[in-house]
């Protein structure tokens, strides 16, 4: 290194690369000056020869209104996307006044996802609304802001222009001619599942490699959850309406959902976060907070064992043992092995209020529960109107895993919390909690009419476990989601949204068909 050093200072040193290094930096520096001149004055770019305005002015043809092409126009990229986020920002202000329902689609939703602004090279803007928001559209009188022009087909108040049923209305910049279009989604139900559905632009039949529509129109269709409740999220500098849609979702959400998840009798914590591994595909969008019961239990066939004579008491299977017990748990101790007098249920009672007072007070916000067997049971009491007064606490969903109802003392007679979302899952082969005795917990949640069709059932074909399924997985996956959406959606979405989230809650297609979807041994 030591040897070039001479004969770089030589170089740097001639008179030639002083002379080539200035050339660069002048070119560079009216480069730049050029172009600052040209997004501030694109005048100046229509008097340049045709070549060298080609690298700052964008192409024009195709996505931009007939009615106000000029072909001699100059725009570069920079300006096309401050127009059309522009437009985006008048158009979403238009229809939050009136407290229309729309939401961002196609490119400008994807555009949303990932920079919250419109896509470099996207030409145009794209909005979804109901036929019921199209319909105010059309038919009533909007306050356009000047230098821009709203076309709704079949409108006897705006321009139709050429709108047709493909692409109904268009709010256009008439500067320059680009514009948000509006698809309209029609609703309507398959297998019992909401569904919104809209009619293909000619752009899709134009397309060889898409789907032919008069054959595959089906399967452009949605679920309506997808969509609502809507979601206030940012765009640029100002607020838009987006689908509720899991990942577009997760960019606007504040916090993950909180789940309570308590084990069954003879394990732990530990145990049941093991167990329950296969099912927490989305743990990066749900807190799940494992709980040790308060009461430890030896399981009969390890306590009789225990009393065999033994050659040595550090014998290595024996201190195992001995460290295993310490490590079964429960919520209650049972009658019959564990405890003889009745009464001493109610003193086991007094101990696990306490506890979950205490757990819930440490553990701050909590959003459902998740529980299996002994576990399942004990959530299932949460869920009741006893429960939520004496914890001052109530969950908003349950997943229960061979569920049974439990001693009187956790009666569900107070009857279930309204509103409470359930997914009740048990095994067909289940021979430590029959299948039936899960289905009288799902029976008495059912009871109470606003909670029908909130109330999800999934029967395996496995025994007494946590069943590891792909079908299980996806079930609990879109579940949790779903719930977890709804939640964001109570706080996030404007009025007119807000009375879409106390509809009637739709089910995902995994939902709707979980009592019909079974798991292989």
């Amino acid at each position: 290194m030591a040897a070039w050093r001479p004969v770089l200072r030589d170089l740097l040193a001639s008179r030639w690369t002083a002379g080539a290094l200035a050339s660069v930096l002048i070119s560079s520096l009216s480069w730049w000056l050029l172009s600052e001149l040209a997004e501030s004055d694109h005048a100046l770019l229509r008097g340049l020869p045709f070549g060298i305005r080609n690298f700052w002015c964008v192409e024009l043809e195709g996505h931009i209104d007939a009615h106000y092409y000029r072909p001699d126009a100059c725009v570069t990229a920079r300006k096309r996307t401050e127009s059309i986020t522009e437009l985006v920002h008048v158009f979403s202000a238009m229809l939050d006044k009136r407290d229309l329902d729309y939401w961002l689609d196609s490119g400008t939703l994807l555009g949303q996802f990932r920079a919250q602004s419109v896509i470099p090279w996207d030409d145009d803007a794209d909005f979804g609304m109901t036929m019921e928001g199209y319909e105010l559209l059309r038919d009533s009188r909007w306050s356009v802001p000047e230098g821009y022009e709203l076309q709704v087909y079949e409108s006897n108040i705006h321009l139709a222009r050429d709108r047709d049923w493909n692409i109904p209305a268009r709010l256009v910049d008439k500067t320059y001619g680009f514009y948000v279009d509006v698809f309209v989604f029609a609703e309507s139900q398959a297998n019992g599942v909401e569904m919104l559905g809209t009619h293909p632009s000619s752009c899709w039949h134009a397309c060889s490699k898409c789907l032919q529509m008069d054959r595959y129109a089906k399967l452009l269709l949605i679920p309506r959850y997808y969509v609502f409740p809507l979601l206030n999220c940012p765009f640029a500098d100002f607020q838009v309406a987006t689908m509720t849609a899991t990942r577009v979702a997760s960019r606007c959400k504040s916090r993950k959902l909180r789940l309570l998840c308590l084990h069954g009798m003879y394990q732990d914590a530990s145990t049941f976060a093991g167990k329950t591994k296969p099912l927490r595909g989305v743990d990066a969008d749900v807190d799940f907070v494992f709980l040790d019961g308060p009461f430890t239990i030896v399981p009969p066939i390890l306590a009789r064992q225990s009393k065999r004579p033994s050659a040595a008491s550090t014998n290595p299977k024996r201190v195992r043992c001995a460290k295993k017990k310490a490590e079964f748990r429960a919520w209650w101790r049972p009658l019959g092995v564990h405890q003889d007098d009745p009464s001493s249920l109610d003193g086991d009672r007094d101990v696990l209020m306490s506890f979950l007072r205490e757990k819930l007070n440490e553990v701050g916000d909590v959003d459902g529960v998740v529980g299996f067997s002994q576990g399942a049971s004990l959530a299932a009491w949460m869920c009741s109107e006893q429960a939520r007064a004496e914890l001052q606490w109530s969950p908003k969903l349950a997943v229960l895993i061979g569920s049974y109802l439990g001693s009187p003392q956790y009666s569900l007679d107070s009857g279930i919390i309204p509103d409470i979302a359930s997914l009740h899952v048990f095994g067909s082969n289940d021979h430590v909690i029959p299948a039936a005795k899960s289905e009288q917990v799902v029976d008495i949640f059912k009871h109470q009419e606003t909670l029908e069709n909130r109330v999800l059932t999934s029967v395996h074909t496995q025994g007494h476990v946590i069943p590891k399924c792909d079908a299980s997985r996806e079930l609990f996956e879109s579940f949790l989601s779903l719930q977890q959406l709804k939640l964001l959606g109570s706080s996030s979405i404007s009025s007119s949204a807000s009375s879409k989230a106390g509809e009637r809650e739709n089910l995902t297609p995994s939902e709707a068909l979980a009592s019909q979807r079974v798991c292989a041994l």
